[in-house]
């Protein structure tokens, strides 16, 4: 007598689908923008259910808070390898510079990221529980390079306010550039560009170089 057929499986386990879903999350949001990105369609591109999905993201603010928070990381860890790289040099303006130029260069290299990462998308209920924290240690980062820049405690009034000088220097100087405000004329590397940006900042606040970021506790 033959035996019936194996009935056939309807369903399946995907191996590593939370990465794999992160992943395609991550190329699509540069081609479509976040405005586009849905689960649904995301699921589609790999052949998966969207109900197989939904059960590693619970929604699509899920998705975006935690593309947000990854790219947070990125961003401290770019940040990080930088200045390891010239921190044995003692050039405290060269630091601050290569900070900017590192910042800027993750915002060109991730556009869509970097918009959804301070976008209207991310709210301050941001579903991700990283989220808060790798926005934090992005910027602590940043400290961390002022405070040795400045050779002043970490926690100190005026790290705490070239910080905030810092961070709204580059991510404005990012965020022109990725709107296309402002171009790249012909053989301009994004070093010039920050180089050029700081120079600005001397005629503004004059030739005193580092020193200039202090501000006074009075």
């Amino acid at each position: 007598m033959t035996k019936p057929s194996a009935r056939k499986r309807t369903s399946y386990h995907v191996g590593n689908l939370s990465e794999r879903l992160m992943a395609e999350a991550r190329s699509m949001l540069e081609t479509v923008g976040p405005a586009k990105l849905s689960i649904r369609a995301i699921s589609e591109k790999l052949g998966v259910s969207a109900t197989a999905a939904y059960h590693h993201f619970s929604n699509r603010a899920a998705l975006l808070s935690r593309l947000a928070t990854l790219g947070f990381r990125e961003l401290q860890q770019a940040l990080l390898d930088n200045d390891q790289q010239i921190e044995q040099q003692g050039d405290h303006r060269r630091r601050l510079q290569n900070a900017s130029l590192a910042y800027l260069e993750f915002a060109r290299a991730n556009p869509a990221l970097y918009q959804l990462m301070f976008g209207p998308e991310i709210g301050l209920d941001a579903s991700d529980e990283g989220f808060e924290k790798a926005r934090l240690e992005a910027f602590g980062e940043l400290q961390k390079i002022i405070a040795a820049s400045l050779n002043e405690p970490l926690e100190s009034r005026t790290v705490r306010q070239a910080s905030l000088a810092a961070w709204s220097h580059s991510h404005g100087l990012a965020s022109l550039v990725i709107h296309k405000v402002v171009g790249f004329p012909e053989g301009m590397s994004s070093e010039r560009l920050v180089e050029t940006s700081f120079q600005g900042f001397e005629h503004v606040f004059g030739r005193s170089g580092v020193p200039s970021l202090r501000v006074s506790d009075d």
